[in-house]
């Protein structure tokens, strides 16, 4: 028996790809709760791919669905980075969101640089196109400035 508790997701599904933002933000803002009742650390990154959205419609052409497999690929690279309690959502071709729980902003910054790395080696891996694409993450975490997680949540929503 699974227990659903975040916007529908069960466990099992939150192991997966979210690319429903209103589910993600219900995550987020349920994590954000938690954490204030219990003192303990959120964090949350928002990963831009600059330029992607571009290279790939050069690079696939009016074609969904290799941009799709591409962008789910993307997603599992990162998925394969981080720990499996957190949770990762795509929602555009270019940004990622990814929900840190009990991680303070000194681990947040840690897992900011190895996925820099990581998917810095992924994009080059991926052809010429690609691996012009610039990497550029932002951190936001809780208690430090929980403001800015909400902010965030409201940047990755446009």
């Amino acid at each position: 028996m699974a227990l659903v508790n975040w916007g529908g997701k069960t466990r099992d599904s939150l192991d997966s790809v979210i690319t429903d933002h209103c589910g993600f933000a219900s995550i987020v803002r349920h994590e954000l709760r938690r954490s204030e009742r219990y003192c303990s650390f959120v964090s949350m990154l928002t990963i831009m791919l600059e330029k992607l959205d571009e290279r790939l419609e050069r690079k696939f052409p009016v074609d969904d669905a290799k941009v799709d497999s591409f962008v789910a690929r993307l997603s599992e690279a990162i998925k394969s980075i981080v720990r499996s309690t957190d949770v990762v959502s795509n929602l555009d071709r270019d940004r990622v969101g990814l929900l840190l729980v009990e991680t303070p902003m000194a681990g947040a910054t840690v897992l900011a640089r190895r996925l820099e790395d990581h998917l810095s080696h992924f994009l080059t891996s991926t052809g010429e196109l690609t691996s012009a694409v610039n990497v550029r993450i932002e951190i936001a975490s809780y208690p430090d400035d929980s403001n800015s997680i909400e902010q965030m949540l409201r940047d990755f929503a446009s």
